[in-house]
């Protein structure tokens, strides 16, 4: 099976500048077109298989809310926060912390105007460093009671999607989207709200983000608001391979945080198989 099995088109891309409906979503800047490919797929119906739907997409997006709201409404699927499923299991937490290290690769450089291209180059050890994460992650997610499961977490590279298959071949991808300046003024208004205070820190702190901030920009954050999204969207929202809508991959968009009711209906569909 192929990376990104069930999805016809999929791309690298640092910046979604409008996340748009799936018909209407223009190829975006910056990313390469994979071939389709044939996939032969039947309909399954047994009560036994375990059913999937992971959905991922850029922090603040929505997605565990949307997870969450699944599972308190459709009492047959059971959410699963994957942030706090990897807290949880030491293994995994010391797998993820060893596969971090290749973080920096996957975020490139900052400033860089050919960042994606910078990031491509990394793609084999980046795989190498997180597979056996993600295998790992998979498995333990089998050995749980629950039949049906709304799993939210990250989903970087599509050789991720065609792991994911090989543990759960009922499963389903739902990319949660919304258009980046929004993305970002949510991210912002969420440190806020967690207590940051952006110009006692960009001022005082001396802790590495700040630091270069301030090399970059000057010693305040009043009109480095924007400079300070550029820093978000690069250090949060790095080059990830998007998810194109197919076969058992599908985009839903929550800029107004109304995306619930299109994954309600998704998780109704039947589930396909991809052989």
């Amino acid at each position: 099976m192929a990376a990104g099995e069930g999805c016809a088109r999929a791309g690298m891309t640092s910046a979604d500048t409008t996340a748009v409906p799936p018909a209407k979503r223009p190829r975006q800047q910056g990313s390469s077109e994979l071939a389709p490919m044939a996939v032969a797929a039947n309909a399954i119906t047994s009560s036994d298989e375990k059913q999937m739907v992971y959905v991922t997409g850029f922090n603040a997006a929505g997605k565990t809310t949307l997870g969450q709201y699944i599972a308190e409404t459709n009492k047959e699927w059971h959410c699963i926060d994957g942030d706090e499923f990897v807290n949880n299991d030491p293994q995994l937490l010391h797998s993820q912390k060893e596969a971090s290290r290749v973080m920096n690769l996957m975020r490139g450089t900052f400033g860089n105007e050919n960042l994606v291209e910078e990031v491509k180059i990394h793609d084999a050890e980046v795989r190498t460093a997180w597979e056996p994460f993600f295998r790992t992650l998979f498995e333990k997610l089998k050995q749980i009671d629950e039949r049906k499961i709304v799993f939210v977490y990250h989903c970087w590279r599509l050789w991720t999607v065609q792991v994911l298959r090989e543990f759960f071949p009922m499963s389903k991808i739902v990319e949660v989207q919304v258009t980046r300046s929004v993305l970002l003024d949510r991210f912002v208004e969420r440190e806020v709200k967690n207590g940051r205070d952006h110009e006692t820190l960009w001022r005082d702190d001396q802790g590495e983000r700040f630091s270069m901030l301030r090399e970059k920009y000057g010693s305040e954050y009043k009109g480095n608001e924007d400079n300070y999204k550029k820093f978000v969207e690069w250090r949060f929202y790095f080059p990830r391979e998007t998810i194109a809508e197919g076969q058992n991959s599908f985009l839903v968009n929550n800029d107004n945080f109304d995306g619930a009711q299109q994954l309600e209906h998704i998780l109704k569909a039947p589930f396909i198989v991809c052989k």
